[in-house]
């Protein structure tokens, strides 16, 4: 999946209500040196894209274990995958010279 490909689909994802208002909530506290690594299991990478990419893919895991209520998800895991998705979004918008309204029009973020 391109860059412009990633944030398209980040820009439509659509999440329930709740979901999004915690993780949006959660997003405010987001620190990529300090919860990154622990989000995504392992080493940080270097580019928000790179982050990004890992990010969906585990968050689309996520609300897949959600949909057919399997016994191994994790609301909590969920809020905080969206949140740093958020964060992440945020600093790539940043990044790439993106004008970043207080309310982006993304169903997520």
């Amino acid at each position: 999946m391109t860059e412009t490909d990633l944030i398209e689909h980040i820009r439509h994802l659509s999440r329930p209500r709740l979901l999004v208002r915690a993780a949006r909530y959660a997003a405010d506290d987001y620190s990529r040196s300090r919860d990154l690594k622990r989000i995504l299991r392992g080493p940080v990478p270097l580019r928000p894209a790179s982050a990004l990419h890992k990010l969906v893919e585990q968050e689309q895991m996520l609300h897949e274990a959600k949909t057919i209520q399997h016994a191994s998800y994790s609301a909590i895991r969920h809020v905080e995958t969206l949140a740093a998705l958020i964060g992440e979004h945020r600093l790539y918008a940043a990044t790439h010279s993106q004008p970043q309204p207080s309310r982006p029009s993304l169903s997520l973020v």
